[in-house]
């Protein structure tokens, strides 16, 4: 709870104390002994002396600051156990002399404090779990007058006593109630900061990675117009056609990213030919892989799946241009093979493969495995997370298999028709 509400259930409690002192005096006038009167007057007394100097001294040596509503809980359940030593004791002083009427009364009154404890013990879980005295808090004045309430022969004192008892489990579960409902806020709430933290990381990394191949595109054009006809003009040509097309791709990225995180992107689920989506991503990376000098190879199949084509098409799209751009490799091999009711589909390269070390989080967002150097093989770490999250539209799986000593082998696992 924050600072505002637990001072504001303090303040209740202390204006109930003072009440309850002055009923005290006008009940047990010319009753109790005198000495019994000034015993509950110095307990009182002393009970709020040490919340108003507990305030002012957790104020002075800056104990508790505003910001920190963990301390002012701890600082509210010394409030809350001095409180009901203080009911607990006076209580006992004066019930000798006490009608039965009055008892009842004074237990009903303490009714008010029991819900103000469930309350205040109710604790944000991103300050840990409550300790156990928070737990016992709002119990300790219920098991103690419902049991001194059952003791009694008098009439209605034990059906009020068996009343304390069952009032106690229904606040104890209101309390989990609440808890409940706070626990579930907070987690909603560490959910929304990461989402915030996730696109400023994006929109930081998009920032900076983009001027990179911008950047490179610019001055290898520049170098293209001061040179002349011949291979080196050609080479600034090829790498300026490179950074643009890692410019490309980096865009890209960030729209399927954004169209992801949206919820835009459905599947729209149909009869797939596994052999034309083969072709399709052979025929799309096929200039690319001339350019990087890569063998591209696609076994064809008659297989057919339930899938969405053009989720397909851009999840082997990427898998391919990641082979060709980035695992170093001289092969690159495309196809499939049935498994039981599933279809399993294949990308395998020769390159340099993953190590182990960089498997686990492979699929997450800003991950990027082994990468040549140079301004146009960069990229935002969006590819296979991308790939993953439009696999998993369409129910199906994307995964990382062991090819073996060198080279990476791509699965995605989509269902038989």
């Amino acid at each position: 709870m924050g600072i505002r509400p637990m001072l504001l259930i303090q303040c209740i409690g202390i204006v109930g104390a003072v009440v309850t002192q002055t009923a005290t005096h006008l009940n047990f006038s010319g009753h109790a002994p005198d000495e019994r009167l000034i015993a509950v007057n110095i307990i009182w007394s002393l009970f709020v002396a040490w919340w108003v100097g507990s305030v002012i001294v957790f104020r002075w040596r800056r104990w508790i600051a505003e910001d920190t509503p963990d301390g002012w809980y701890f600082h509210s359940l010394g409030i809350f156990w001095s409180g009901n030593a203080a009911t607990i004791a006076s209580f006992f002083l004066l019930v000798p002399w006490a009608t039965l009427e009055w008892v009842l009364l004074s237990c009903a009154f303490c009714l008010a404090p029991m819900i103000l404890e469930a309350i205040g013990t109710v604790r944000s879980p991103r300050f840990g779990p409550r300790p156990w005295l928070a737990l016992l808090v709002p119990s300790v004045l219920p098991i103690v007058l419902g049991a001194y309430l059952i003791t009694r022969d008098e009439p209605h004192a034990r059906e009020m006593g068996l009343f304390y008892f069952l009032f106690l489990l229904l606040l104890l579960f209101l309390r989990e109630l609440i808890q409940g409902v706070v626990n579930r806020l907070e987690i909603a709430r560490a959910e929304a900061e990461r989402e915030r933290d996730a696109r400023t990381r994006f929109l930081a990394t998009v920032s900076h990675d983009l001027a990179q191949p911008m950047q490179a595109a610019r001055l290898f054009f520049e170098q293209a117009l001061q040179l002349g006809d011949g291979p080196p003009r050609d080479a600034a040509i090829r790498n300026a056609n490179l950074a643009f097309d890692s410019t490309e791709r980096m865009l890209d990225q960030t729209l399927q990213r954004l169209r992801l995180d949206a919820g835009a992107v459905k599947a729209s689920m149909q009869v797939v030919s596994v052999g034309s989506a083969l072709r399709t991503a052979t025929e799309q990376a096929r200039l690319l892989a001339g350019l990087e000098g890569i063998e591209l190879r696609c076994i064809n199949s008659r297989l057919n799946v339930w899938a969405d084509p053009d989720l397909v098409d851009r999840i082997l799209g990427n898998l391919v241009g990641n082979a060709l751009r980035h695992a170093r490799a001289k092969r690159v091999l495309i196809g499939a093979r049935r498994h039981h009711s599933r279809v399993h589909l294949w990308v395998i390269d020769d390159g340099v493969g993953i190590p182990k070390n960089s498997r686990m989080g492979l699929f997450d967002a800003f991950v990027q495995g082994d990468q040549r150097t140079g301004s146009a093989q960069q990229g935002f770490g969006l590819g296979l997370y991308a790939a993953r999250t439009m696999a998993r539209l369409m129910d199906a799986d994307l995964t990382l298999a062991d090819p073996g000593e060198r080279g990476a082998a791509f699965r995605l696992d989509l269902a038989l028709v």
